[in-house]
């Protein structure tokens, strides 16, 4: 027993090293007390910095390019607001960045990213042309990312979209995996609410979605040779989704131009889906062509006004114990 209590004090003392050792040359940076700007700071900061931003508002786009670790942290009612358009309120190319707190208004993209292990939360994110938060890699490898408690709103295409079916140089062809979108909450989003494609082992739960056009939740593989599997997309909440355009509407998509294999859908509840066109449709779920061997369980439609609140012409997929009203 003696043995054993010296051996754990050591793992103990070892670790308290460790931690030591990483965090000892950490900096809190102030702005503006020290720096006048977010970019300022974000230039003159090292791993492991923390970035404390006190209240704005800061006409800037900020670039983060490069990190293994660092947190940008709002006090509130920041704006990262940029003065001239096409461009993001944060353009993150690192990995290990959290962004918490910020109010970004006025941009074409709230936050664009490339990288893993990055965390965006509690972020209000508005009035943005493109996407409010997007991830760009088209050739793959931004894995682990977690989106979290961030509320979107009056966005002109995608609320979230995580390597999505349009932006420069198309879909591409890399797979980003285990990427987490939890307990946002996206409203007016005018032609979609969250986008994934060629993803694997991505998960969507606890979000709420409000006055979408077009579609709640896409799930699609966007070349041939692609793929899109092992995802969940599970208890979250879509009211009102409607499409003026000359395409179906639905609360939960998955289709593509490659395969979506064994994904898992369950536990949403979808409600109010309309099309202007009533022969295109409304659907609750709709699983295309290409969409095969998925579960489909225990969701909730209902008022949906179209052809069917559940489409699937797919392959081998399982639905049991939904509700279709």
């Amino acid at each position: 027993m003696k043995t054993i209590l010296i051996m754990v004090a050591r793992v103990f003392l070892v670790a308290m090293i460790c931690i030591s050792a990483n965090y000892s040359f950490s900096e809190l940076i102030l702005v503006p007390d020290q720096k006048p700007t977010i970019q300022a700071a974000v230039d003159s900061a090292s791993n492991g910095d923390v970035i404390y931003v006190r209240l704005g508002p800061y006409l800037e786009s900020v670039n983060v390019f490069g990190f293994a670790s660092l947190t940008i942290k709002a006090e509130g009612g920041v704006i990262v607001n940029p003065p001239n358009g096409k461009t993001a309120g944060f353009h993150v190319m690192s990995d290990g960045v959290t962004i918490d707190g910020f109010e970004i208004a006025g941009t074409d993209i709230g936050i664009r990213f490339e990288g893993s292990f990055n965390v965006f939360s509690n972020n209000y994110i508005h009035d943005v042309t493109e996407a409010g938060i997007g991830l760009w890699d088209f050739n793959g490898g931004s894995n682990y990312n977690v989106i979290r408690k961030n509320v979107i709103e009056d966005v002109d295409i995608t609320a979230i979209l995580l390597h999505g079916p349009y932006g420069p140089g198309g879909a591409g062809n890399g797979l980003n995996t285990g990427n987490i979108v939890i307990e946002n909450k996206i409203r007016f989003a005018r032609q979609g609410g969250i986008s994934i494609a060629n993803a694997e082992n991505t998960t969507i739960v606890h979000n709420t979605l409000n006055y979408i056009g077009n579609g709640g939740i896409d799930l699609s593989s966007q070349q041939s040779d692609n793929e899109s599997n092992y995802n969940t997309i599970a208890h979250n909440l879509i009211d009102g989704v409607h499409t003026s355009e000359l395409q179906p509407s639905a609360g939960i998509a998955l289709g593509g131009r490659g395969y979506c294999v064994q994904n898992n859908i369950h536990h949403n509840e979808i409600k109010n889906i309309t099309n202007a066109d009533i022969n295109r449709g409304s659907y609750g779920i709709l699983l295309g062509d290409s969409v095969k061997e998925n579960l489909i369980h225990h969701n909730i439609v209902v008022i949906c006004f179209g052809l069917d609140p559940y489409w699937n012409t797919g392959l081998k997929n399982r639905d049991y114990k939904n509700s279709w009203n």
